[in-house]
């Protein structure tokens, strides 16, 4: 520990002198400031040579603090022509007074006495970070895209799909249709007995026949929901009369 103590004020004095004469020098043009490999060699022997004498190189707190002090005013190019001169390891006793291996091993622990907590423990959650304005709801979250499509109609938040209820409220809508497919009717019998453009002949087929198609769904619908509806009434009055009740499998609509 004696001889180690020693080396560590030897190199302190180097750092030490070093600091003095990087002063002076980044003080010039940059052209100044670059020495060449033999003078910098002769500089670091008289540097060594100087701090032959142990009891010269010894350091006290004070003189540590203000040479600490005086590092701490450079610039980071100073700093970095400084780490390049004395060393990483060197910089790091000077200023912290640990060398790269203690940093490692500090912060080695410092995550295992993190980890050691447990792993069912609560979790800690920032303070600095700001909680979110609005809280995240099923059925009510918020849209992401500015110009996304967005229909109320089949929002989660308006409830469930009832087809029953829908057919009766918008019943409205199967006369409409009725209404359509007898006026398309009408002019696809004028347009053929005319010798019509084929085109158009053929774009009211289509349109004839797609309204054909949402006519016999409706139907077979409006036909289930009636069957259902007979059901659930006899299955109440069987029930009242102490009877078991009836129940369709999905085939038996489609018999």
């Amino acid at each position: 520990m004696k001889i180690a103590s020693k080396s560590f004020d030897k190199e302190v004095c180097k750092a030490n002198e070093s600091v003095s004469s990087s002063e002076s020098e980044l003080s010039n043009f940059e052209d100044k400031m670059m020495e060449d490999n033999s003078q910098i060699e002769d500089d670091e022997q008289r540097e060594e040579d100087e701090c032959a004498n142990e009891e010269q190189c010894s350091m006290s707190d004070d003189e540590m603090a203000a040479l600490r002090t005086k590092i701490s005013s450079f610039s980071l190019k100073k700093l970095a022509e400084l780490k390049s001169k004395i060393g990483l390891e060197l910089f790091n006793k000077i200023m912290y007074g640990k060398s790269i291996s203690s940093f490692n091993e500090d912060n080695t622990n410092r995550i295992q006495s993190r980890k050691s907590g447990g792993t069912h423990r609560p979790r800690v959650e920032s303070s600095t970070r700001p909680p979110p304005k609005f809280r995240s709801i099923r059925g009510l979250e918020i849209r992401k895209a500015k110009n996304a499509h967005f229909d109320p109609r089949f929002a989660a938040s308006s409830g469930d799909f009832d087809q029953i209820a829908f057919h009766r409220d918008y019943s409205f809508i199967e006369d409409l249709r009725k209404k359509d497919i007898q006026e398309l009717q009408n002019a696809y019998k004028q347009i053929k007995r005319e010798g019509g453009n084929p085109k158009q002949i053929e774009r009211i087929k289509r349109n004839l026949l797609r309204l054909r198609n949402q006519q016999k769904d409706y139907q077979d619908q409006k036909l289930k929901e009636d069957i259902l509806s007979d059901l659930r009434r006899t299955n109440i009055e069987r029930m009242n009369n102490g009877e078991r009740p009836i129940y369709f499998n999905n085939s038996k609509f489609y018999i």
